[in-house]
């Protein structure tokens, strides 16, 4: 046997128990040394410090309450390894037997109120909290808010210096996971319109030594402004910081007055790392802020007193004056996590080859946020996953998954190609792009957009908008100025740049549009466009074997030039960046020549280019020569290196479906072969294509099948397309069931659907049991969906 020496906390020993009786350890690391694991085994704590494998033997089960650590853990062997509790970025792989993710973990957070603790409160503990009778909205308000451990520790009240009484906080019953918090009401700022509730809570005692804070906070009744942490003392104004100051863009910190210590430091947000620019979305988040130095606080909700207070909900605070090490930090973070948000988990990277399996307990929610998910691999349990995983990182050439147990399990639309769903609910979903552009133009941001007119006089960057470096695209010319239409591409705005103008060849009826951006980009290495010819630039060259206007323009730089050999082409190879073969070039998701046509209508097209690329102004060639002739629906630019496979799948799924735009096959996504089993159902984010459809169960969105399909279904369980099914002209139908058992003149429904396109009049090859007798099989469309009329073929008698 080999098992290895395992480093352990609380009991030195337990390594020598591994492979004689069930160890329990306090903390027990794995540093890169493989471990085996023969009997039942329970860790309360896992620290995974470097990659490691563990083999677990054949009927043994390893337990983990809390997983920690970044580094990879490798899992072999046909047992099973149970995890409770995990940190956001833990890295699970499995070879073989079972990774369960069960319920429950700990919560208790009492062992990290020690010497180093400064303050502690919790709005769940009943005891903590003094009301003062009164009340707002029938909700009590809260006079003061103790330490949780009682005496001889700070507490929090809405006391106000030099004459000022705070409004008081009220108690939000059972808010978050079943458990009180206290709402701190709007923002109150003096001297704005910012005329709130204005509650805070000021501390009896200030703590100038603050080196590690825990927050489960959310931002309240549209307020982005307030304070973090706030500092009210002392009295007369001077010493009181700005350390844990937001500013008003929403971002965690403000990067002029908040303090250097916590922006050098390292800020995590839900478990995941962040930044001072980060904006929290709506809701609660676990905010962990391992500073590194000293800072100082005094209060809730208030920003020093008198210029602004209130506009948070608070559950808990954990403010520290010594850091934590690194696993201790980890740890009450998790707790927190699991205490307050104990729903939806995200873990960093998730993979499961050959037929391992993977087990979801009721009511746990897990999300890989990447990893990869082999063929051969299942999933069951009564609980929830989320893979994002792209078509980049799946593992298996033919991109097929098979969904099994009774749970629901959302998959990236680009991660597989033959989908069988043999119980529960798949759901082929998209991704929204998170990732952050250099630029970004998006003509459905209203707030993104200065009219003059009517017309486009500025769009707005909506990365840097309303911030000091604002960047935007401009044209100060009202006779140049685009226009915004609206419901021009899947019910969504667009910004329209007019007729096609080119000196000495067309001169335009209309006056062509352009504009300037206020930023200069000079290492552009990834452009995606929502882009569509204008209806005028594409009669005005349809005897033409040059389109002159360029996808993106600079004022000195022919790279992004568009004037291609062929008709429409999309770059021109013997400038810009069409001219090196590195530069690749996407059509609507799939990959094309660089010279590709672009399409008419609306499409995606994203161009990578061999090296940096330069923007400076849209709709527009270099002095100006040609301009005009294209309609923009968004623009993202991203700089300095080039985008993943997996980043791009993200920005292209977020793209495709949020436009409405066709993937390359022209119907949305393309699949081989969809099989759905009686009472499961695969939900479609939009109207795909499948070559063949089998199955007794429920397609819930729009289907088209190819020409020349093939359809496997039941005569006496139909299949079901809740949305609208197209049909082409030719098609193969398999009928199961027993012919016989249907009178002269039957009409058997083969497929249910909310409306049909096509294939009303066509009849299609039957086969099966159906085609195997003597009786007449038609299948045909309605209204309602694909039929089939069974009729006696007759007898024929022949007299001598």
């Amino acid at each position: 046997m080999n098992t290895r020496t395992l480093r352990t906390v609380a009991n030195a020993f337990a390594a020598l128990a591994l492979c004689i009786f069930s160890a329990k350890a306090e903390v027990v690391t794995y540093d890169g040394t493989a471990a085996t694991i023969d009997v039942d085994t329970h860790y309360d704590v896992l620290v995974v410090s470097t990659a490691t494998t563990v083999t677990i033997g054949q009927g043994v089960t390893l337990t983990v309450d809390e997983l920690v650590g970044n580094a990879a853990l490798s899992k072999a062997g046909a047992g099973t390894l149970t995890v409770k509790s995990f940190s956001a970025n833990s890295r699970i792989s499995a070879s073989a037997g079972t990774v369960r993710f069960a319920a429950g973990g700990p919560t208790d957070t009492s062992a990290f109120d020690g010497a180093g603790t400064f303050f502690h409160v919790d709005a769940s503990s009943a005891a903590s909290l003094t009301t003062s009778g009164a009340t707002a909205d029938g909700k009590a308000l809260v006079s003061q808010w103790a330490d949780v451990r009682g005496a001889g520790h700070p507490t929090s009240a809405p006391v106000g210096g030099t004459g000022t009484t705070f409004n008081k906080p009220w108690i939000d019953a059972a808010a978050l996971n079943g458990l009180d918090v206290l709402d701190f009401g709007s923002y109150y700022k003096i001297g704005t319109a910012e005329d709130g509730y204005g509650a805070a809570l000021c501390w009896n005692t200030d703590s100038s030594a603050i080196r590690e804070v825990f927050l489960v906070q959310s931002d309240a009744h549209g307020s982005r402004s307030q304070f973090l942490l706030g500092c009210k003392w002392p009295e007369n104004n001077s010493g009181r910081t700005y350390d844990y100051h937001r500013g008003s863009s929403g971002a965690l910190f403000n990067t002029t007055y908040s303090s250097a210590n916590i922006r050098n430091g390292s800020i995590y947000m839900d478990g995941l790392p962040a930044t001072a620019a980060t904006v929290p979305s709506d809701g609660f988040h676990v905010f962990r802020l391992v500073q590194s130095g000293t800072t100082k606080a005094s209060a809730f909700a208030d920003d020093r007193e008198t210029p602004g207070r209130g506009g948070i909900r608070l559950a808990e605070a954990v403010v520290l004056t010594a850091n934590l090490d690194a696993v201790s930090s980890r740890r009450l973070e998790m707790r927190l996590q699991q205490k307050w948000l104990p729903g939806e988990r995200t873990i960093a990277n998730l993979s499961l080859s050959n037929s391992s399996v993977l087990t979801i307990d009721e009511g746990v929610k897990i999300t890989a946020k990447g990893g990869t998910l082999a063929p051969t691999a299942t999933v069951t349990g009564a609980g929830e996953a989320r893979f994002e995983i792209s078509a980049y990182q799946y593992s298996h050439p033919a991109k097929a998954i098979t969904k099994v147990g009774a749970n629901a399990v959302n998959l990236r639309a680009s991660a597989a190609r033959r989908v069988r769903v043999d119980e529960g609910t798949l759901s082929i979903v998209t991704a929204a792009s998170k990732l952050t552009p250099a630029l970004h133009l998006d003509a459905t941001h209203t707030g993104s957009f200065t009219m003059n007119n009517g017309k486009v006089q500025y769009w707005k960057d909506i990365v840097t908008l309303n911030s000091s470096n604002e960047k935007l695209a401009r044209q100060n010319n009202a006779t140049q100025m685009p226009l915004r239409m609206e419901n021009a591409q899947n019910g969504l705005a667009v910004v329209d740049f007019g007729d096609l103008y080119r000196s000495g060849r067309w001169p335009s009826a209309n006056t062509p549009m352009n504009m300037v951006l206020s930023a200069e980009l000079t290492t552009v290495r990834d452009v995606f466009l929502v882009v569509a010819d204008t209806d005028d630039a594409r009669s005005a060259v349809s005897n033409e074997s040059l389109l002159p206007q360029f996808l993106l323009g600079h004022s000195t730089a022919y790279d992004f030039h568009r004037t291609a050999s062929g008709q429409f082409g999309i770059l021109n190879l013997s400038y810009g960046c069409g001219t090196s073969a590195s530069t690749t070039l996407a059509l609507d998701g799939a990959s094309a020549a660089r010279n590709a046509a672009l399409p008419e209508g609306f499409h995606l097209v994203r161009i990578s280019p061999a090296s940096n690329a330069k923007v400076n102004q849209l709709c527009k060639e270099r002095s100006g020569n040609a301009y005009g002739g294209l309609k923009y629906g968004e623009i993202l630019l991203y700089t300095g290196a080039k985008l993943s496979d997996a980043e791009a799948a993200d920005v292209t799924d977020y793209l495709l479906n949020k436009w409405g735009l066709p993937n390359a096959d022209g119907t949305g996504v393309a699949y081989e072969s969809l099989e759905v089993a009686a009472g499961a159902t695969l939900g479609l984010p939009q109207q795909s294509s499948t070559a063949a459809l089998s199955g007794a169960g429920t397609v819930s969105g729009d289907l088209a099948l190819a020409s020349g399909f093939s359809l496997k279904v039941s005569a006496d369980a139909p299949l079901s397309v809740t949305g609208k099914l197209t049909l082409p002209a030719s098609g193969t139908v398999e009928i199961s069931g027993d012919v016989l058992s249907y009178a002269n003149e039957s009409v058997v429904t083969l497929v249910s659907a909310g409306s049909v396109a096509g294939g009303q009049s066509a009849h299609y090859t039957v086969a099966g049991d159906f085609a195997n007798t003597r009786r007449k099989v038609q299948v045909f469309a309605d209204a309602e969906g694909l039929k089939a009329r069974v009729t006696h073929c007759g007898f024929v008698i022949f007299v001598r």
